[in-house]
């Protein structure tokens, strides 16, 4: 995805913060792979993730959130919670075509072509803030952890 995002940002400025898991060392040897894509309308930085302070300060920072997917060396079993984190904190998702994001397909852009995701954002801005709005209704009814307890205690009640 990085090279087509590098040709899409030299019409459309783009700043990549990436959050990953992979320390400092690790990220600077997949820097010097990037550098070859970089160019002043395309920059890309690195922002450790730590679980204790999660991704939620991160996400304050952006303006919309890509959540690349290659299903080849994917985990059948990944879960939504990237997409439902980001959609809460109210940022729109433009995501891979992952099975577990498939509930909400009416709350971000799911799809292959991450770049025809960024067009559709830029080219419907309103629409993404419906979306997005409409996906904090449906973790706030479906997901918040009070509804959670409720459906588990409904499982194990005798």
């Amino acid at each position: 995805m990085l090279p087509q995002l590098s040709v899409w940002a030299k019409s459309t400025p783009l700043a990549l913060t990436l959050l990953t898991g992979l320390n400092q060392p690790a990220f600077q040897a997949l820097s010097a792979g990037l550098q070859p894509l970089l160019h002043s309308d395309f920059t890309v930085r690195y922002r450790p993730w730590q679980p204790e302070t999660g991704v939620f300060p991160s996400l304050a920072e952006t303006d919309l959130v890509v959540l690349p997917a290659d299903l080849r060396t994917m985990k059948p079993t990944a879960s939504h919670n990237r997409l439902t984190e980001a959609l809460w904190a109210g940022r729109f998702v433009v995501a891979g075509p992952v099975p577990a994001y498939t509930e909400f397909a009416e709350t971000a852009w799911i799809g292959e072509d991450v770049v025809a995701g960024l067009d559709w954002v830029l080219a419907n801005p309103e629409e993404a803030i419906a979306r997005t709005e409409r996906g904090q209704e449906l973790i706030d009814r479906d997901f918040v952890s009070a509804r959670v307890a409720r459906d588990w205690l409904a499982v194990m009640a005798p």
